[in-house]
């Protein structure tokens, strides 16, 4: 059985506490380097086996192992995309179903996008897309939606558990990059994936941002504390970031629909910020990217913008522990497990309305992984070789 008691004493008493909170989260280095084992492991290099065209909300066998849910159509015409198998280094293969009434059915290519590598020279993956506006530079092809209302999209694993009886500990693992028009920061899409999702869900409802913050005249303080958001997900753990971190509460964590906020599982603190302007000022709530306990996960110390750049996400889960990591840097923690259950990623944009300013917001998810620490048959036969080296060496 693989139980907490396998991990070293380090993963047990190794731990990072949050000054504001006081929060518990491992270390990044110790999940990094006991839990090495996976028993799942895509790169969503399959392409569709069928488009998403009519008018129904899911999409079963869309991938092997995977269905699709998203957002109910408007008048027939739809606003996400999803293409698997996608080769986004070359800007070729893959296919994804056509989101719009317009447009004839059967499988479209989407094509021209390129971007870099994952850092595991990984060169295919699933891109995810809500609310195109035109086949503009960077956006899908033939795809003209006209759809106002907020959109999400996701991917959910329907296939059989991966975990061996018995385990209690484990991370689920990726590499994601996000995409942002830069001539329009501030937009309200984001990334999202979890844990322990719905075994049916026929759509994704309406969402909500809930209330960013409430201003009040400086130094008087806020005449109110932001209001939690409507999440994509009916059940589950769902985790989020926005592809630009313009946004209110970039880092969003939801249980089923409710948001959480403001509150102690964050590890950044929320504070009165004066700085906006010399007459008011705004609650800056630990879900912001530019918090200063988010320093170096978005790459520099000083970087606030998630997207452009991959992301190595972690969720971690050990019996008495949930973590939220990006590039190492844990970002939310609580003090309780939860199930591996049915996982899900996604895309999402939370307010209503189309960007005039064309389609070039989207995420890319490969390297999925669902890892675990190793047999301790496996352990002992590593440090079986490592003796027999050390002694031959001696000799």
């Amino acid at each position: 059985m693989r139980k907490a008691t396998l991990l070293s004493a380090s993963i047990v008493s190794s731990v990072l506490v949050s000054a504001a909170f006081g929060q518990v989260a491992t270390p990044f280095a110790t999940i990094n380097s006991t839990l090495t084992t996976p028993v799942l492991s895509t790169t969503f290099s399959t392409p569709a086996t069928s488009a998403l065209t009519g008018t129904a909300t899911t999409q079963l066998g869309f991938i092997p192992g995977w269905d699709v849910v998203r957002s109910v159509p408007v008048s027939n015409v739809y606003d996400t995309s999803i293409q698997t198998g996608y080769n986004f280094a070359s800007g070729t293969g893959g296919r994804f179903g056509p989101q719009s009434s317009s447009v004839a059915s059967g499988l479209q290519l989407f094509n021209s996008i390129t971007i870099p590598a994952s850092p595991k020279g990984t060169q295919v993956g699933a891109i995810l897309t809500v609310h195109d506006l035109v086949a503009a530079a960077g956006g899908f092809p033939s795809d003209i939606g006209t759809t106002t209302a907020t959109q999400g999209i996701a991917l959910v694993r329907t296939g059989p558990n991966p975990l061996p009886a018995g385990t209690d500990t484990f991370a689920v693992r990726f590499n994601m990059w996000g995409n942002f028009n830069t001539a329009s920061v501030g937009t309200s899409e984001f990334a999202f994936y979890g844990l322990n999702g719905p075994s049916s869900q026929a759509s994704i409802g309406t969402l909500s941002t809930g209330l960013g913050g409430v201003a009040s005249a400086f130094p008087a303080p806020p005449a109110a504390l932001p209001s939690p958001g409507v999440g994509p997900m009916t059940s589950g753990t769902t985790f989020t970031t926005t592809v630009d971190g313009g946004f209110a509460r970039d880092l969003r964590v939801f249980n089923g629909t409710a948001e959480e906020i403001a509150d102690a599982n964050f590890f950044g603190k929320n504070v009165f910020d004066a700085a906006n302007s010399p007459s008011q000022g705004l609650v800056t709530v630990s879900q912001d990217s530019g918090n200063s306990a988010y320093a170096g996960a978005f790459g520099s110390p000083t970087s606030i913008i998630p997207g452009g750049q991959w992301l190595d996400v972690v969720l971690y889960v050990s019996p008495t522990e949930t973590s939220y990591y990006i590039n190492g840097i844990p970002i939310y923690s609580k003090t309780s497990s939860t199930p591996l259950g049915n996982l899900f990623l996604g895309y999402m944009d939370m307010n209503s309305g189309i960007s005039p300013l064309g389609s070039n917001t989207w995420a890319v998810y490969t390297d999925y992984q669902v890892l675990v620490v190793p047999e301790p048959t496996t352990l002992a036969v590593v440090a079986g070789v490592f003796a027999m080296a050390l002694r031959r060496r001696r000799a």
